[in-house]
């Protein structure tokens, strides 16, 4: 058996609070999955944002220049 040491703080000691440690790990890993894909599509959408930002500067640069 693996000690609860291995897995975090002391003050898990029984097999039960082990299990119980290791749900609300599972708990804490599943919301940060999730606000790493929410993130991703920000991180997406600022990306097309500054994108199209661009072609639009560009865009205006180039009617000076007539």
């Amino acid at each position: 058996m693996i000690t609860p040491a291995v897995f975090g703080p002391k003050k898990f000691t029984s097999v039960a609070n082990t299990a119980e440690y290791l749900k609300a790990n599972r708990e804490v890993r599943k919301k940060m999955t999730d606000v790493r894909k929410k993130m991703k599509d920000v991180r997406k959408k600022m990306k097309d944002a500054k994108e199209g930002w661009i072609e639009e500067q560009c865009g205006a640069m180039y009617q000076h220049r007539d």
